[in-house]
């Protein structure tokens, strides 16, 4: 998606073409309405002058864009709905300037809290592209997770260049064969599609830059007090994650790739919760962990990650929170976020929910 500095010469038709003469403010708006990210980039190829006025489109007009490319680069890891999917892979590429806004303000924190609530917000599979709330739910003022990344975030056609593999014909941000090989070794059963797969670990990114700012406030409980998301937000974002013990299963097989990755031996080796809490950090290290997206160099990162584990070292194990899922299921949760206890409680959550609208359904019925 590469332009060439050397932008053809303009012949006397082109010279005289209405849109040559469009105000560099039109010309913004119609790529606002241009129905994907390829359209953009076609476009900005006709001519210098044209590619001058339409270097000025926004990082949010680009995020729009970008949420209907034809690339496979966004395509593998969305998660298919009837007529709609979510667009975890831009989401996911987003999702810390999300957190960046929310931890400005309380009131900004309780509006993402609020689309966690509502879900994350569906891309139609329609001509014209449209964004749209899941029609499974109910229309909630605050929005989608989508509807927020859409007017507080953005992407540049220089991050988009950076991202899209040259020569990949199936690609997906990180060496995502090589990966799924890895998930697909540690599972023993109900092997996930490769589409599945992805999905759930762009939910494993979105889940540790959302929940990240938790985890090192517990690191550092002398730093200051800032907005965050609650227990609740945490075993609603896993309720819409893990749908079944296959599911849990990938997240579990995900760890043991960062473990086997680095030396660190089988989930089994384990003996304690603060190397839990390390195996945490190293998945909400998010896309940076896949090679993906970066703003430090290798040495920046791997002295952060020593400072972390100098951190955990000295700290005394963080108290839990008790959860009630119903009456006979009172699940104890450490009060930072983690990540394979959030998903199990997720699963007893879920079970309990089928059970409560089975009941409802029976007692209706009985009364008929």
């Amino acid at each position: 998606m590469a332009q060439s500095d050397n932008a053809p010469e303009l012949s006397s038709a082109q010279l005289s073409s209405p849109i040559m003469n469009l105000p560099t403010e039109i010309m913004l708006e119609l790529a606002a309405q241009l129905h994907n990210l390829e359209d953009l980039h076609y476009l900005s190829s006709t001519n210098k002058h044209i590619r001058d006025q339409l270097s000025l489109v926004t990082p949010n007009t680009i995020l729009g864009l970008t949420l209907r490319s034809n690339s496979q680069c966004f395509k593998l890891g969305q998660n298919h709905q009837k007529f709609a999917y979510e667009p975890l892979p831009v989401i996911a590429l987003v999702v810390d300037q999300l957190i960046g806004w929310a931890a400005r303000s309380n009131k900004h924190m309780e509006t993402l809290s609020s689309a966690l609530a509502t879900g994350f917000g569906s891309v139609a599979l329609s001509t014209t592209g449209t964004i749209y709330q899941d029609f499974t739910q109910n229309l909630k003022s605050s929005g989608t997770v989508l509807d927020l990344c859409l007017k507080h975030c953005g992407l540049t056609m220089s991050t988009i260049r950076n991202l899209i593999p040259h020569h990949a014909t199936a690609g997906v941000f990180f060496h995502e064969l090589e990966l799924m090989g890895e998930l697909q070794d540690g599972l023993t059963s109900n092997r996930p599609t490769q589409n599945h797969a992805a999905a759930l670990i762009y939910y494993q990114v979105i889940y540790g830059a959302l929940f990240l700012p938790n985890l090192t406030a517990v690191l550092d409980p002398h730093a200051p007090e800032s907005p965050g998301l609650g227990l609740e937000s945490r075993l609603k974002f896993m309720t819409i994650c893990v749908n079944s013990d296959a599911d849990i299963q990938t997240l579990q097989a995900t760890i043991l790739w960062h473990r086997v990755m680095q030396g660190r031996g089988s989930l089994q080796s384990r003996n304690n919760w603060r190397e839990v809490m390390f195996d945490n950090l190293h998945i909400f290290r998010g896309l940076e962990t896949f090679g993906i997206m970066s703003n430090n160099s290798p040495e920046q990162t791997e002295d952060r990650m020593a400072e972390y584990r100098t951190q955990i070292d000295v700290l005394a194990e963080p108290a839990h929170i008790s959860y009630e899922v119903s009456e006979s299921i009172v699940l104890s949760l450490p009060m930072w976020p983690e990540i394979e206890m959030d998903a199990h409680a997720a699963k007893h959550i879920r079970i309990e929910a089928e059970l409560h609208m089975t009941r409802q359904a029976s007692r209706s019925l009985d009364q008929q």
